[in-house]
């Protein structure tokens, strides 16, 4: 972020006026990335970090990052009930798709770790829409999953599988077929949700629900 060139292409991108889903997304991943840890994605590999990272953004970039954070919740499918389904297309309107959603809640999530208040319900109502548009089972799969920072402390590779029932996601969902980037948008999209709710004190209850479905997707 010191170098001329990077500096010149975030001044600009502070000066711009976002509007659609994407580029909010990615502009608020982008503030967040100045102040984050450089040497954080090692430290996460090698099972140092046990939770989220704080980021103290300056006040005027925090500033700057609100007003993206607000425009970016208007850009809602405003169809259902804000507080129970939460999902995103490219400016607001009646219509949602499962790419902008993921790239909303990415750009949530960044602004999380910068200090910006989000709701606690949107975060609920986001994870309630990725429960709703998985795609149905598709058999089972045996699946071993083992954290970085499990395996960092000693812990060793699962040697059974557990067989789990395999579901994706789609581009909407519904009767879509699921496939690949979809699946890792809603993996992504329920794993954000999840920690962001145990990040405002939120313990047990669907908080298994979520992370059950985000198994299904690795299975799938």
């Amino acid at each position: 972020p010191d170098h001329e060139v990077v500096k010149r292409g975030l001044d600009e991108v502070r000066r711009r006026k976002f509007h659609d889903t994407y580029s909010l997304g990615v502009a608020l991943m982008l503030l967040e990335a100045v102040y984050a840890n450089p040497n954080e994605r090692q430290h996460l590999l090698d099972g140092l970090i046990d939770k989220p990272q704080p980021r103290v953004p300056s006040d005027e970039d925090r500033a700057i990052m609100q007003e993206w954070v607000d425009t970016l919740l208007e850009n809602r499918d405003d169809r259902p009930d804000p507080a129970y389904l939460c999902r995103w297309t490219y400016n607001g309107g009646p219509a949602f798709d499962n790419s902008n959603t993921q790239y909303a809640l990415l750009g949530l999530w960044s602004a999380k770790l910068c200090g910006i208040e989000i709701p606690t319900q949107t975060w609920w109502a986001a994870a309630n829409h990725w429960i709703d548009s998985q795609c149905k089972e598709e058999g089972k799969h045996p699946l071993r999953t083992v954290t970085h920072r499990a395996l960092a402390n000693g812990a060793e590779r699962p040697r059974t599988a557990s067989l789990v029932p395999a579901a994706g996601w789609s581009y909407r969902g519904g009767n879509e077929a699921a496939y690949g980037s979809m699946t890792t948008a809603g993996i992504a999209g329920l794993t954000i949700c999840a920690a962001a709710l145990r990040e405002d004190g939120v313990r047990g209850g669907k908080l298994g629900d979520y992370l059950n479905a985000v198994r299904q997707g690795h299975a799938w």
